[in-house]
């Protein structure tokens, strides 16, 4: 009667752990993949696992009846070029896809201001803004996107203006 989840970055599972997990019932995988890039993913994670994460979630596929695929990628300066190809990549797996905006707190310790001088926030806000209108669009026609429309319109206002506060 439990709803069981979990949140990985992919690496640590073994082709029996994963096939272990979906015959128990696993609802839902929740793997942070910022990058299809190789490189991208080396500099983000500090380390060259990104063969790892790509197989084990192959294995998910494999293995699956019901558990619910999802990449939860963190939008930052490295992978805005990134988002829309991020979900065809999930949409060509039959993956769901929800986006995060990268925040204070991705390694740093607050203070005000924090992203005028973050290299990670995104520079070119406009492209994130078409990008995540896209997005926004192709919600009427894939269910793969798990982030809602007031989600990403939210998103959009939080990289014009990271210091405001948001309900």
């Amino acid at each position: 009667g439990f709803y069981l989840g979990i949140t990985s970055n992919g690496t640590a599972f073994a082709e029996n752990d994963i096939k272990f997990l979906c015959e128990i019932g696993l609802n839902e995988i929740n793997i942070s993949l910022d990058t299809l890039d190789r490189k991208k993913y080396k500099i983000i994670r500090g380390r060259d696992e990104y063969d790892e994460v790509i197989r084990n979630l192959n294995y998910f596929k494999k293995y699956t009846k019901n558990t619910s695929i999802n990449l939860s990628p963190t939008i930052m300066e490295i992978n805005s070029d990134e988002l829309i190809e991020l979900v065809r990549f999930a949409i060509d797996n039959n993956f769901w896809i929800t986006y995060q905006a990268i925040f204070n707190t991705f390694g740093k310790e607050y203070r005000i201001g924090w992203y005028k001088d973050f290299d990670l926030f995104p520079k070119d806000i406009d492209k994130i803004e078409a990008d995540l209108n896209k997005i926004i669009a192709f919600k009427d026609i894939y269910r793969q996107i798990g982030n809602s429309k007031e989600q990403i319109k939210t998103m959009i206002e939080y990289f014009k203006d990271p210091g405001k506060s948001y309900d």
